[in-house]
């Protein structure tokens, strides 16, 4: 992932939870059981913002066997960034099964591969 992507799912979370903080009163910060409110609150905002993320960038892969394979192959010849263990599984002229290409390219959208920041 490059920072500006880190820093965009920060600033999505951030802008999630402000007004919730900035309205809280100090006990309600400090106290036991609000804490554990707020971390529950929290990571269901931090869920739903990924999920979102996660949902937009894996519409860039195909449905089809065919076209996911092609667009592997052409990111893997074209794009040096490639982590190296994604590189090493389709190196050396290697053939890879329809099923290897979708784990492939699942491991990249995990990545951020497919973020609207690469």
């Amino acid at each position: 992932m490059t920072k500006t992507s880190a820093y965009k799912r920060l600033n999505n979370v951030l802008s999630g939870v402000e007004d919730s903080v900035l309205t809280a009163t100090d006990r309600d910060i400090l106290s036991a059981a609000s804490a554990s409110t707020i971390q529950s609150k929290v990571r269901d905002i931090v869920d739903a913002q990924l999920a979102a993320h996660d949902a937009e960038a894996a519409a860039a892969i195909p449905h089809d066997a065919a076209d996911r394979r092609r667009l592997f192959e052409l990111i893997a010849r074209t794009r040096s960034d490639l982590p190296t263990g994604i590189r090493m599984a389709y190196g050396a002229g290697r053939k890879i099964s329809d099923r290897e290409v979708s784990i492939l390219l699942g491991k990249l959208l995990r990545f951020g591969f497919f973020s609207k920041g690469k």
